[in-house]
């Protein structure tokens, strides 16, 4: 009881700041029902906040008189005044307003002064775009997430079926993308929540709330140099999301299951903005790269190019502030589409800086995110320079049913400018997460955390604070163990079954009935079971045994394959496989589709092999195998009539005497200037600005356990992608190979490129598309290709077209091959539509291809349709 009364007392002085009030509240409308993403902010001043998903709003005022303005959209605008003197509630109740505001535009030779006001801006912006070659700060990064819940969906889905203001996708974007309070003026911090108690789990035992929320926190040091290179030294790392991590993952290839020697990094995809690495959005510059919200940069309202073809502006109010006047302009885009933002600017007069910006994105042009708005506050330095303070994103998007709101706040003090960092300090590390950054306890949060919090919040902190040993704990892990394994009647049906023991980091899958029946598997009917055991440790090596064994019920046959992959250095990439198999495989696994199971493409091999993956230094990865096999044909198969239906003439196996391969294969991969994480006891790699080369050497070797081949195989390949301005995003990739020497070598063997299928618009980044039948090549080659996605680009300023899903793009190929001199050429420009379907994005397109080789000797066209698919974990489209 006492410690109970303790922990009481502390929530409540930890509440209650001495230089600080909390006023608190709810917005609704005149039904009762809440209004999300109301502004609430103090008059004649740019200190706001922004309500929540439940009409909630939080804010810190010093004690005194204020006046409090409350406004959204479709609202009679509502003003308050207020005595402060200790924590108080205020609800507010908004009437509806028929006409919303209306943007002024240049009328009757009268010119709105906000015009004036952002020449001025936009004049000096070269003087604060580089205000400093480098600075050091220190950073504290909050990002939470929350689930919307089923009674605010309900109310959503009645707030759209009645269409208020005649506008229901107006109203479906004034969604709130948080359940936090957003601060726009950087002198005083404003309350920031965590989601509310309901979320909150009341015992160590009870982990179904935790599941609607996720919260990281960490506390960094920033770096920072001119133009754009970013290195953060985590220092405190907190980290309660739905996130999954895998060193190395499963492929499923010609060779079996392998294990991938690069980490691969399951992060949730509904967060944004987890390091200051992540996006670097700068006003001041022309074009807003921010690349994991769409793939067009965005034209800033601060354009020295395109501001008065692309924006209006407004002057709404003028006020004093700090001793200096600040101007409210309100900024639209001209057109109904494109990467634009909308919402207000502050601006401090005579200086021609910005003080505060809250504008959101124009959703046309996300990627993933339905609604995204960006919060900047900045600060005058002691030497008259302008740093960024705060920075807010709110953000929703809705996958498989539920809504997801998310917020991310980073505030930046402490700044050190014109830092003199050591040579190569930003080469190509951008963050560190020192070792012991993940053991912080609640002291050190309390003592650097910038926020202050509710009741609620604190109670939510020391609860998870206290079962955070709880979680380790024997019971614990049984107890979710226990859950996870539990025997449900579909599982060896559909899901399969698992098995998990935490303790031991151990699991194991087996597949379910759907997938192990082969009722069109070579031969005939064909039952297979498959599966994996993992068994991981605490230094992220990891092993896992994977593999599957059928029966052929036809031809009475048992075939399989297994594989062993060992990750042993995380830091290093270093890994092995050692794997055998007696299985059928695919000859090409480029064919067409109409060829790609028929039976003219398998052949039988037994095979033994063992691989090593290293990375020798950062960017230059080496993979070194060798493998030993039989190849038979299958001539001898009795095959089922549906395939001899089905495929025609493609379903008659290929007839080859049988021989052994003794194969060695060398793969170096290179990234140059490739990016990377150091975290304890791995490293994260993360692309790069520059293309990535691929070299590719095979020596068939002979006289080895029989071996007849004998063969040099070279390929150089290489792929990167673009970004032209705002006019979307380009890709290309080629490839160049040929034979050094062949005494000997087998149709197996051969360089392979895949045919066209009739009316379908393959990937044109590996494929082509009016290529005709598969070609295949035991000479020299050359294959290009090129892709550029248009996005919306072509079509933001046609009307109502604009208002639409519809992109468009275009792109062609070259294949050059030794054979008879053979060339063909082709381009092609489609017009896509975007769909999502319980949150999967993908594209319906039509494009009409058209060719030139030097076989027809004419120009061929055809018209041709796609499906293609967006990839979350890589926030890019396939093509």
């Amino acid at each position: 009881m006492v410690r109970y009364l303790l922990l009481c007392i502390s929530l409540v002085c930890m509440a209650s700041p001495l230089w600080a009030f909390l006023v608190r509240g709810t917005v609704t409308d005149a039904n009762g029902e809440a209004i999300p993403y109301a502004n609430v902010y103090v008059a004649n001043s740019t200190y706001g906040v922004v309500t929540n998903i439940k009409g909630e709003y939080f804010m810190e005022l010093n004690r005194g008189e204020y006046t409090l303005v409350f406004q959204s959209l479709g609202y009679a605008e509502m003003r308050k005044e207020i005595q402060v003197e200790r924590n108080m509630t205020l609800d507010v109740v908004l009437e509806d307003e028929a006409v919303e505001m209306e943007t002024v535009e240049i009328k009757a030779g009268r010119r709105d002064p906000a015009y004036a006001i952002m020449e001025k801006v936009i004049d000096r912006k070269r003087d604060y775009v580089k205000q400093f070659e480098t600075f050091q700060c220190e950073t504290y990064l909050k990002v939470t997430l929350e689930k919307d819940t089923l009674n605010t969906r309900k109310k959503r889905r009645e707030r759209e079926r009645k269409g208020r203001n005649g506008d229901i996708e107006a109203r479906a974007t004034e969604e709130a993308a948080n359940d936090s309070s957003a601060i726009v003026l950087p002198d005083t911090i404003a309350n920031d929540t965590l989601p509310p108690d309901s979320l909150i789990a009341k015992t160590p035992a009870d982990t179904s709330s935790r599941q609607k929320l996720n919260f990281i926190e960490s506390r960094s040091t920033t770096h920072f140099s001119f133009p754009n290179q970013y290195k953060s030294i985590v220092h405190g790392y907190r980290d309660m999301t739905e996130r999954r991590r895998a060193f190395g993952a499963l492929t499923w290839s010609e060779d079996g299951v392998d294990l991938s020697a690069s980490t691969v990094e399951y992060t949730n995809p509904f967060l944004f903005y987890t390091d200051v690495s992540d996006a670097d959005i700068n006003f001041y510059r022309n074009l807003v790269d921010a690349y994991d919200l769409g793939d067009r940069p965005f034209i800033s309202p601060l354009s020295s190019t395109s501001w008065k073809l692309s924006y209006k502006y407004k002057l709404e109010e003028q006020f004093m502030e700090n001793g200096r006047v600040i101007y409210k302009i309100r900024v639209t885009p001209r057109l109904a589409a494109g990467p634009y933002f909308e919402g207000h600017i502050w601006v401090v007069d005579k200086l021609w800086a910005i003080k505060s910006v809250n504008l959101k994105i124009h959703p046309s042009t996300l990627s993933f995110f339905n609604y995204f708005q960006i919060i900047h506050n900045y600060e005058m330095t002691e030497d008259n320079r302008w740093v960024l303070a705060r920075e807010d994103y709110y953000y929703n998007t809705k996958m498989d049913g539920e809504w997801h709101y998310g917020s991310s706040i980073a505030i930046h003090s402490d700044y050190q400018l014109d830092v003199e960092f050591p040579k190569n300090f930003f080469r190509n590390e951008i963050r560190r997460v020192e070792d012991d950054a993940r053991d912080k306890d609640s002291t050190y949060w309390e003592s650097i955390r910038p926020l202050t919090l509710k009741e609620a919040e604190i109670t939510f902190i020391h609860e998870r604070d206290s079962i955070n040993s709880y979680h380790q704990s024997k019971e614990y892990l049984l107890q979710q163990d226990s859950m996870y394994n539990e025997f449900k009647f579909w599982d060896p049906i559909i899901h399969g079954i698992t098995y998990r023991r935490r303790s031991a980091q151990m699991s194991y899958y087996i597949n379910p009935l759907i997938s192990q029946v082969k009722p069109w598997g070579v031969g005939g009917y064909r039952h297979e079971l498959g599966g994996w055991v993992t068994k991981g440790w605490d230094n992220y090596k990891k092993l896992i045994v994977s593999g599957d064994i059928d029966y052929g019920f036809a031809n009475q046959d048992v075939r399989g394959k297994v594989n062993v992959g060992f990750v042993y250095a995380p830091k290093h990439f270093g890994k092995m496989n050692v794997r055998y198999g007696n299985d059928y495989v695919l000859v090409n696994n480029f064919e067409t589709i109409v060829a790609l199971f028929s039976r003219g493409n398998f052949v039988q091999r037994i095979s033994y092999g063992l691989s090593h993956e290293w990375e020798l230094v950062n960017g230059i990865h080496a993979e070194v195998g060798f493998a030993y096999a039989d190849r038979k044909p299958i001539a001898d198969l009795n095959l089922s009539d549906w395939s001899d239906d089905l495929f025609g003439d493609l379903n008659r196996p290929q007839d080859f005497n049988v021989y052994k391969e003794a194969i060695l294969d060398i793969k170096l991969k290179f990234t140059p200037g490739q990016k990377y994480i150091t975290e304890p006891g791995r490293k994260i790699n993360l692309g790069s600005r520059w293309p990535t080369f691929t070299v590719k050497y095979r020596k068939a070797i002979p006289d080895i356990f029989d071996s007849e081949l004998n063969y040099d195989f070279l390929e150089i390949s290489s792929q990167d992608e673009f970004r032209p301005g705002t006019w979307g995003i380009s890709r290309w990739s080629f490839r160049t190979g040929r034979f050094l020497q062949a005494d000997n070598l087998r149709f197996t063997d051969y360089t392979f490129f895949r045919g066209s299928d009739p009316y379908l618009f393959a990937n044109p980044l590996r494929a082509f598309q009016l290529l005709g039948p598969t070609i295949s090549t035991p000479n020299g080659y050359f294959q290009a290709n090129y892709l550029h996605d248009f996005g919306g680009a072509l079509l933001d300023k046609v009307p109502l077209i604009n208002r639409t899903n519809f992109m468009t793009s275009g792109g062609g190929g070259l294949l050059f091959v030794e054979d008879g001199n053979f060339f063909h050429s082709e381009v092609y420009a489609g017009l896509q539509y975007s769909l999502r379907i319980k949150g999967q994005r993908f594209k319906l397109g039509a494009y009409y291809v058209t060719s030139y080789s030097n076989v027809e000797r004419a120009l061929q066209g055809q018209i041709k349709f796609g499906l293609t698919f967006f990839d979350d974990s890589r926030n890019r489209w396939a093509y």
